[in-house]
């Protein structure tokens, strides 16, 4: 059609030109005027047709390039001229037949010119329309999926996610039906359906490959993006055969690596994520996450010294990108991503000062991401998870009052975030999360009626999530851990069969997300946890029978896990758990030789975890336990002797990390008790001297936590145990005096915990114990 065209207007210009050849000057004349109209002028489009006559040969170029006809500055240079001289023409030769002739073919040449242009301009607003269409699409989709979304993504696969709807958008334009029906059902929220298709595209790409299998590989990346949003298993597969398709493609390596390390199976996982490491395709970013990831998988083996070498490497990364990018946003918040992981591996080494300090630092730097963009939402909730961060760090210094504010500081922020986008299932699950953090710290301080409360807040926001998407998994998991933690205040508030309760229905919601997903490590290991709250339990209402079945059940289910990933360490300390809780029902039992068997099978696991990290603050203390629990077999088999060597080796261990880390509150009062244990043993064996010592050992320690922290009642407690230990001594050597001074302070310290909570059963015994020790006194 343009070729057609530009030949007609070719003929009727040199016609023009051979008759009236004054009438080019005139023309052109008349453009150096048009230049300067047409900047006042833009309605000169309409003159497009006579512009063509006087630059018919620029004109024909634009026929053939058509990005140039659209340069319409150009064209409404010549318009007016053009018009003009047509209208001279008409009026001063319209003549004969020729002349007519010529004017007619001129006006349908205009005509057909006029209908191609209509039909060129529907055509590209049809385009216009369409890729609207599309984006609107494509953003309808990915809100849906972000809705739906089990846990938070990566940026990484909120990139595929966002590849993959949009490559099935275009494939369905272009005519592909199966990826058309695909954007339906994802329209539709059917993400299953919508899964099961990308399936079958991967699969027709994979056989339809011959000589690369990149095509291939990017259809299951595809797939990977979208199942994973309800279906980690599913998501995990189609990353492995992506990257099994295209061994050089890094962003197949990582999600392949990132979903294994996810879905509990570091072994797999490793080797991906190296690869990542050695492509040299890798982008910065992809290097700095699996870097990142690295180091998360040894932090979870307990090997400190690695994940410190990753996460140093991951810093290399980000400071050099951003020397390069220094207005770099996203790096800035990567960077403050980087001073939380650091601050992880110091809180997991116990260097809680050195992990404030981090996570004060990632705090700093996202104070400033969110002061430049104050209505970014994804800042402001990195501010909350900071705040969060350092409140779990001041609780594990015992600062309560400190770790109180800082969580109703990451509450405030999730709270305006919530109130802002109600419909955000995101934003409602954050804040469920706050309400736990501060359920635990009032737990600590021992207001379990506000803990409780707190922890009904969040159960009240994970039931309206979960009812909304009874399939989400995720939101499932979420009222596991409200059971839980209400289960746990339950029964330290004496409510036994409230406790069980709670820790049933966390069992029962446990046990279905595994029917579809039963090879799935995180559940299996929520199961495993349900078994040893429920055993725990039984145990606290003499049912020792229900709970050693309990115990035992969790038992099977840690070493099936140790088992299908024997270098995965948690599993081994998993298992480690489990004999020692058997071994305290044998102990309850009185089957103290079989209790001595469970204690020494856990602490055999330790042992060889400790060996290969020594400087695992968290398996240290793992041991030292066993080495109590060992300790108070022994004791009550009459063996004095062995039990105080357990009794001293767990001291060793606690006096090793309370010297290396001495804000860090736990470990002061697990030294407490190792002293407050081998005084027991040495009254035992009637050295009451060495007794005495022993005791005021851990009464100075906990005189000096239950000073800086007088709000922290179990801590408050303590001191009145110490305050009995103290007394008992004393009136073992007839010192009725002394031992009526020590029975008093205790008397009064519980008096003042009861007086805050006089419901409390374990406080209500032990002001009666102070009470007849006085009186007994007084016989």
């Amino acid at each position: 059609m343009g070729q057609q065209l530009a030949a007609q207007f070719g003929a009727i210009w040199q016609v023009l030109a051979a008759e009236w050849g004054w009438i080019t000057g005139f023309a052109t004349l008349l453009g150096l005027v048009a230049d300067a109209l047409t900047l006042l002028a833009p309605f000169a489009f309409w003159f497009l047709i006579v512009a063509v006559l006087v630059g018919g040969g620029s004109f024909v170029l634009a026929l053939v390039h058509p990005p140039l006809a659209a340069d319409v500055w150009t064209i409404q240079a010549y318009a007016l001229p053009t018009a003009l001289a047509m209208l001279v023409l008409h009026l001063a030769h319209v003549k004969g037949d020729k002349e007519r002739g010529l004017l007619a073919a001129y006006f349908a040449v205009v005509r057909n010119m006029q209908d191609m242009l209509r039909r060129v301009e529907q055509g590209q607003q049809k385009i216009a329309d369409a890729q609207t269409a599309d984006s609107a699409k494509l953003d309808q989709i990915l809100d849906m999926l972000r809705q739906q979304q089990e846990g938070t993504p990566s940026p990484l696969t909120q990139q595929a996610q966002e590849t993959a709807v949009d490559s099935a958008i275009q494939a369905a334009a272009a005519g592909n039906d199966r990826m058309a029906a695909a954007v339906k059902r994802l329209q539709a929220g059917d993400i299953t359906g919508a899964s099961d298709l990308f399936q079958q595209e991967a699969t027709a790409q994979e056989a339809a490959a011959r000589d690369s299998n990149r095509q291939a590989a990017q259809a299951y990346l595809n797939l990977g993006a979208i199942a994973g949003v309800k279906d980690p298993m599913r998501a995990l597969a189609a990353y492995r055969r992506a990257a099994e398709l295209d061994p050089d493609n890094a962003r197949a390596q990582f999600l392949a690596g990132d979903f294994a390390l996810d879905t509990g199976d570091p072994a797999a996982a490793a080797p991906r994520l190296r690869r990542v490491l050695a492509l040299a395709g890798a982008s910065a970013y992809e290097r700095y996450r699996a870097n990142l990831r690295l180091g998360d998988l040894a932090m979870d083996q307990g090997d400190g010294p690695a994940a410190r070498s990753l996460l140093d490497q991951a810093r290399v990364i980000v400071e050099a990108t951003l020397r390069d990018e220094p207005d770099s946003t996203d790096w800035q918040r990567e960077k403050s991503v980087l001073k939380n992981r650091f601050g992880d591996l110091l809180s997991a080494q116990g260097d809680l000062a050195g992990a404030l300090a981090a996570y004060r630092q990632g705090l700093n730097i996202r104070d400033k991401l969110s002061v430049s963009q104050q209505y970014n939402i994804g800042w402001q909730r990195d501010l909350s998870v900071s705040h969060n961060k350092i409140g779990d760090t001041l609780s594990a210094q015992g600062d309560l009052v400190g770790a109180l504010a800082a969580y109703r500081q990451g509450l405030s922020i999730r709270e305006n975030l919530s109130g802002a986008q109600p419909d955000n299932a995101e934003a409602q699950r954050d804040l469920s999360v706050s309400h736990d953090n501060i359920g635990d710290a009032l737990s600590m301080q021992g207001d379990r009626a506000g803990a409780l409360a707190a922890y009904r807040r969040g159960l009240v926001i994970r039931e309206k999530l979960s009812a909304a998407q009874p399939e989400h998994a995720a939101w499932q998991r979420d009222l596991f851990v409200s059971h839980h933690k209400i289960g746990d205040t339950l029964s330290a508030q004496g409510d036994l069969p409230g406790a069980l309760a709670a820790y049933r229905q966390g069992l029962l919601i446990v046990e279905k997300l595994s029917v579809t997903q039963a090879d799935y490590a995180p559940w299996q290991r929520d199961i495993l946890v349900s078994h040893i709250k429920v055993g725990y339990t039984l145990v606290t209402q003499d049912d020792l029978p229900g709970a050693l079945s309990a115990y035992l059940k969790g038992l099977f289910i840690a070493e099936k896990l140790s088992a299908a990933q024997p270098d995965y360490k948690e599993w081994r300390r998993i298992l480690s758990v489990s004999h020692s809780n058997i071994g305290d029902v044998h102990l309850a039992q009185g089957n103290l030789l079989d209790a001595l068997s469970s204690y020494q099978q856990g602490l055999a696991l330790l042992e060889k975890l400790s060996v290969g990290q020594p400087n695992n603050a968290e398996w240290q203390r793992d041991l030292s336990i066993s080495y109590e629990k060992i300790g108070n077999t022994l004791s009550a088999q009459g063996d004095l002797s062995g039990a105080l060597t357990a009794y001293r080796q767990r001291l060793a261990i606690m006096e090793k990390l309370s010297a290396a880390q001495p804000d860090h509150a736990a470990w002061q009062r697990d030294l407490s008790i190792s002293h407050n244990k081998i005084g027991d043993t040495l009254s035992a064996q009637g050295d009451r001297t060495g007794a005495l010592a022993a005791y005021r050992q851990g009464l100075a320690i906990m005189e000096k936590l239950s000073a800086a922290q007088p709000e922290n009642k179990e801590w408050q407690r303590d001191l009145a145990v110490s305050c009995a230990k103290m007394g008992a001594v004393a009136a073992a050597q007839r010192d009725v005096e002394g031992a009526r001074g020590w029975f008093q302070r205790g008397l009064r310290i519980m008096k003042g915990l009861l007086a805050k909570q006089p419901d409390h059963p374990q406080w209500q015994k032990d002001k009666g114990y102070f009470e007849g020790a006085l009186r007994a006194l007084e016989g």
